[in-house]
């Protein structure tokens, strides 16, 4: 798995990356404030209660599922915005895990 943190305006957070057991790639945007141990703790839950907990700490949580977002087009589809903070170099990062497993 990769994993990549980003520091957003206004002291948010997105954490992307590409999961290999669910082969997609997978993103969560923290709202600011939101501290590492709490996104630990989310990340730890996800697969079973994330979709309960995450509205009042988490502005976006896709990828969660198997095949999902198996592009980096669906990856910004689902990110929308958020896609622009993606630097063109981790772009390139995350497609070549992609095609690791490809």
């Amino acid at each position: 798995m990769s994993r990549t943190e980003i520091a957003l305006p206004q002291d948010a957070l997105m954490v992307v990356g590409w999961d290999r057991p669910l082969a997609t790639f997978f993103a969560q945007v923290f709202k600011a404030g939101t501290t590492s141990e709490c996104r630990d703790d989310l990340c730890y839950i996800q697969q079973h209660t994330h979709r309960d907990c995450r509205d009042d700490l988490i502005d976006v949580w896709v990828g969660c599922d198997p095949r999902e977002l198996p592009t980096l087009s669906d990856l910004e589809r689902a990110l929308g915005k958020h896609f622009e903070a993606i630097s063109p170099e981790l772009k390139a990062e995350l497609e070549q895990a992609r095609q690791i497993d490809a």
